[in-house]
């Protein structure tokens, strides 16, 4: 058995890749190490696998389906969304093989899937549906489709509850209205309260704090220097308790929370931000970046907390920049597959 970190970047993938690798062997062709990220490549529609302490990564191991947007690991399981094939594929963590799949209907563009722990159920927003897919975990079933707000992404689960990103992006006019986030008791799957995170305001992740009964929402805002904060959600009231301005179009993800150091790390339009989720101050803003990134789309921003690194997933590059988590400089580059977009902890 293995503890699942996961990292997911909110990234929306509506084309599917003419990268996509096809000459790959199924299966693990490498040893099965204690401690390896998953890497998964938006282009090349695959995943890699990284062992942290030597840097050994296992480039194209399994190919995906299309658009691959985030991954999950339960019971010695991979669960890879597809947003543009609308599925759920499901690989053996072991060998690397594919094992099921799990198809939520057309025009749903699924975005990730939610853990819902003690449920053995899993919630999958659907970007274009405006809904939450619930799916059962032991039968591949789906027990239920929930209306949410329009165009949701990311969310997380805590205490009882699935909280669900609501972007309200406008495809027509590019702009997006008043976002939101909805939260959903799991107990009878009901949407018990929609809270507005303002006009413009674009959430894409959310972040859980069980010990601090809190959610963090990253919004994303409207891709602007400026744009760009966290609210802090009372677990128990979902009231706004406080509401950092950070700018540059953060995104954030569970991987990217390094606990030992009450650290969230945020991917910007410009470069790798932070800020003390105990104190909840900014430490480094959009005036100040941890890794300018010189105009390359940095996707994700993953933590380990063993070895002392941070990975920054550079999309345009293809390519994994490992910093050291104490002064951020950078120990190595080590070229990716085609379109590095997020990193997936799994631990013995």
């Amino acid at each position: 058995m293995k503890i699942r970190f996961v990292s997911i970047t909110a990234v929306l993938l509506f084309f599917s890749s003419c990268y996509q690798i096809t000459s790959i062997n199924t299966g693990r062709s490498f040893p099965d190490y204690e401690r390896e990220f998953f890497v998964l490549n938006g282009l090349a529609e695959t995943v890699s696998v990284l062992e942290p302490s030597y840097l050994r990564l296992h480039d194209d191991a399994f190919l995906t389906g299309s658009a691959p947007n985030h991954i999950l690991y339960r019971n010695d399981l991979l669960y890879v969304t597809n947003s543009t094939d609308n599925s759920i594929t499901i690989y053996n963590e072991t060998t690397l093989e594919k094992s099921d799949e799990i198809y939520l209907g057309s025009n749903r563009n699924p975005w990730m899937v939610i853990e819902a722990e003690g449920t053995g159920c899993g919630y999958v927003p659907n970007f274009v549906a405006g809904t939450v897919s619930i799916i059962d975990f032991g039968s591949g079933d789906i027990l239920d489709e929930i209306s949410v707000g329009n165009g949701p992404e990311g969310g997380c689960y805590m205490n009882g509850y699935v909280f669900v990103a609501n972007t309200n992006y406008d495809a027509d006019t590019f702009t997006f209205g008043e976002g939101s986030v909805s939260i959903i008791d799991t107990a009878d799957n009901s949407v018990i309260e929609t809270v507005s995170m303002g006009v413009g305001s674009d959430p894409q992740s959310i972040l859980a704090f069980p010990d601090k009964n809190e959610v963090h929402v990253i919004l994303t805002g409207e891709y602007t220097e400026d744009d760009g904060a966290v609210v802090v959600l009372d677990g128990t009231t979902f009231t706004e308790k406080t509401r950092l301005a950070i700018g540059g179009s953060p995104v954030g993800t569970p991987g990217s929370i390094d606990r030992d150091n009450s650290l969230v790390y945020l991917c910007g339009t410009a470069g790798i931000m932070s800020y003390d989720y105990e104190n909840l101050t900014v430490v480094h803003g959009s005036d100040d970046y941890i890794l300018a990134s010189g105009g390359d789309t940095y996707m994700d921003a993953a933590v380990d907390p063993v070895s002392g690194i941070i990975l920054v997933a550079d999309f345009s590059q293809s390519e994994i920049i490992v910093l050291d988590n104490t002064d951020y400089s950078e120990i190595e580059t080590i070229q990716g597959s085609d379109g590095v977009q997020k990193f997936f902890l799994v631990a013995e």
